[in-house]
């Protein structure tokens, strides 16, 4: 497994959904001034069946930082928060700067889903089930 696989796993693991859901988006950018950034950000479900059928929704969440920053191999250089800012940030958003297995990374964690993404999973009314979409990698 890879130091991004471990990576991920750390962060998945202290990410706390709200309610019925099964997934946390995850992908990476290029910056020319940061290198690789990963982001890590709660996912849309489409509603299946009911009043609400098609619609898009999402499960608040909690990411436990002081227990995440309790990982090994993990080292924190700075941590910010960023509100909303329409010239410079898309979203509420938790920066973390730090290593991990050695690796230098920056993390974003966005605190609602990527603006314009597509839903994740299907949030079926009818069987009360969460299953992936199956356009979804």
């Amino acid at each position: 497994m890879t130091w991004e696989e471990r990576f991920r796993q750390a962060v998945v693991k202290h990410w706390q959904h709200h309610g019925g859901c099964e997934s946390v988006a995850w992908w990476h950018e290029r910056d020319i001034f940061d290198g690789d950034v990963y982001f890590a950000a709660p996912v849309y479900q489409e509603v299946v069946g009911g009043k609400l059928d098609g619609e898009l929704v999402w499960v608040g969440f909690r990411f436990a930082l002081t227990e995440f920053v309790k990982t090994e191999t993990l080292t924190i250089k700075g941590i910010e928060i960023a509100s909303y800012c329409y010239k410079c940030c898309p979203h509420p958003a938790m920066e973390i700067v730090g290593t991990f297995d050695g690796q230098e990374f920056v993390l974003i964690v966005l605190l609602e889903p990527k603006r314009n993404s597509e839903a994740s999973e299907l949030l079926d009314i009818n069987t009360k089930t969460i299953r992936k979409k199956e356009n979804q990698p």
